[in-house]
């Protein structure tokens, strides 16, 4: 019922998973080859996890204020749960880039 009446959130799916899957398919790629998974990025990893949770509810929730029409403003979460997404992100890329430099 939720679904067919707020049919506007059915890229929320699609989001999450081409965030989650397809990264941490590429990663398991880049590991296999290169090594890089330590602690400190293990960090980054579950960083980057709550940034990608946070962001799916608060597009949840913002899809159902702009159905209903609702007047309630998110954004300062929404921006912060990209924020931790972006910069874990970026964290994880600079750790595969200088394990790639230190390997050759």
């Amino acid at each position: 019922m939720f679904y067919r009446e707020f049919t506007t959130l059915s890229v929320v799916h699609t989001h999450y998973l081409m965030l989650e899957m397809v990264l941490f398919l590429l990663l398991v790629l880049v590991e296999k080859n290169f090594h890089f998974v330590d602690n400190k990025v293990l960090r980054y990893l579950l960083f980057y996890h709550i940034g990608l949770n946070l962001t799916v509810v608060m597009l949840v929730i913002r899809g159902v204020v702009q159905v209903l029409s609702l007047d309630v403003s998110s954004a300062v979460l929404f921006e912060i749960a990209h924020l931790i997404l972006g910069i874990s992100m970026v964290l994880v890329l600079i750790s595969i880039r200088n394990c790639i430099k230190d390997s050759f």
